[in-house]
């Protein structure tokens, strides 16, 4: 279910805004601190959280349509009950046939909550994609996943190696999450500690995938994918940061975009502290339940407030950025924020294990990189001390902020190149290894 599972946190607070997180740093609690997993393993909710719906549109829908969603849940764990009844009944007519009557109510419900998204360009080749992807755990991305492999269908070099790669990190997330499965049960300090090891991994494997994607799928293919993709990819990791750095923007633009997010965090402000303050009192087992019941009913419109500022961020920030730069924002991976795709290229590259041929080959590309780097560094080192000489209200400084996200941007784009080639002449195999993190 779509609960908050935090302790004391109470079962039937609404999910909180998670994708708020990522954007303005607001400290909500997060309902989907492991989004590999399937909610509950409820069907129904599963399939419409497998929809190509950004998070804060999907959360605005639900809380306008509680009593449909709240139907959902509810069908959805009386058929879980009866799975667990039957696991210690196998083959009881009665509850075989009162699980499949249920099953067909909650078909039923699904099918009519489905049809709240109409308005998200969601169409029926989505519902149907969503309900055919297999049940359990990296269920989410591994739909994710294969969108990113069918892209390719030319049978070119990316092509294999998107199929390999996607194909080994189905594998080796879905051993790691079956092991959480497992530790789930284990509360000691070990069987913490393991668990958090596994969902670092599980993350740092997704991250490198879409690192892969960032650097070898064209622009055009990536907002393709990105417009088809699960819920829980649809969000980007800081996206006002992401497109203060995108190419060829000019000062204006960089100074609404800035605005944009301070305007959009002051209107945050209340609603965070007034959700706050209600989860304390929803915890708070002593209060009267009258009181808890409208702590929970403020949290609800706090929240829907939060998702439509969101609706009305994004809104506002296309009207910025123009079609060009939207476009250009669209292309960015799920799952990487700005500094991720900023990395230097020697760190990534001292973690592959490459042949002494590619070894040569590496030469000049790392000779041609560090020139491009030494003169970004010297024109950065130059706009540093133009900086230091003017006043901190000085006309000057919008206009070097404008340059320093263009050099900034400049890097990104070196970067990014320089990987591109690189691995587009590696073989698949050390394609994977960087991926999943093999030891060179």
């Amino acid at each position: 279910m779509l609960r908050d599972r935090t302790p004391g946190s109470g079962d039937d607070v609404p999910m909180r805004t998670i994708a708020l997180v990522a954007l303005l740093g607001i400290a909500l609690p997060c309902a989907h601190a492991r989004d590999f997993d399937d909610p509950d393993g409820i069907p129904g909710i599963d399939d419409l959280e497998a929809l190509p719906v950004p998070e804060y549109r999907y959360i605005l829908i639900r809380l306008e349509n509680e009593a449909v969603f709240r139907k959902l849940e509810e069908l959805g764990e009386r058929w879980r009950d009866l799975g667990e009844q039957l696991e210690e009944k196998p083959g009881n007519a009665w509850l075989e046939a009162r699980r499949s009557d249920i099953r067909g109510e909650i078909e039923e419900v699904s099918w009519k909550a489905y049809h709240l998204f109409d308005k998200q360009r969601v169409t029926i080749s989505h519902w149907v994609s969503a309900r055919n992807t297999t049940p359990g755990p990296t269920r989410y991305r591994r739909a994710a996943h294969r969108l990113l492999r069918n892209v390719f269908n030319t049978g070119t070099a990316s092509d294999k190696l998107f199929t390999q790669l996607t194909k080994a990190v189905d594998q080796a997330q879905a051993r790691l999450a079956d092991g959480l499965e497992q530790d789930d049960e284990d509360p000691t300090d070990e069987g913490r500690a393991r668990r958090e090891r596994a969902e670092e991994r599980i993350e740092q494997v997704e991250r490198r995938l879409w690192l892969v994607a960032d650097w070898l799928v064209p622009g055009e293919k990536m907002a393709r994918i990105r417009g088809s993709l699960p819920m829980h990819f649809q969000n980007w990791d800081d996206p006002l940061e992401h497109a203060r750095l995108l190419p060829g923007l000019g000062v204006g633009t960089i100074n609404r975009i800035r605005a944009l997010g301070a305007a959009i965090e002051a209107q945050a402000a209340p609603d965070e502290a007034l959700i706050q303050a209600n989860e304390r009192i929803v915890d708070d087992e002593s209060k009267p339940d009258e009181e808890r019941r409208k702590a929970k009913q403020a949290i609800r419109g706090a929240e829907k407030r939060l998702a439509e500022s969101q609706v009305d961020l994004f809104a506002r920030l296309r009207r910025i950025l123009g079609d060009e730069g939207w476009k250009k924002l669209q292309a960015i991976p799920p799952r990487l924020d700005p500094g991720t795709r900023m990395e230097d290229p020697g760190e990534i590259l001292g973690q592959i294990a490459f042949t002494d041929e590619q070894k040569k080959s590496l030469v000049p590309r790392a000779k041609r990189y560090r020139e491009l780097c030494e003169k970004t560094e010297r024109a950065m080192e130059a706009l540093e001390r133009e900086r230091a000489g003017q006043g901190a209200d000085s006309p000057q400084m919008e206009m070097m902020e404008m340059r320093e996200a263009t050099l900034e941007a400049r890097m990104g784009e070196h970067a990014r190149a320089i990987l591109k080639e690189v691995f587009l002449e590696l073989n698949p195999q050390q394609a994977v290894d960087w991926v999943l993190g093999a030891k060179p």
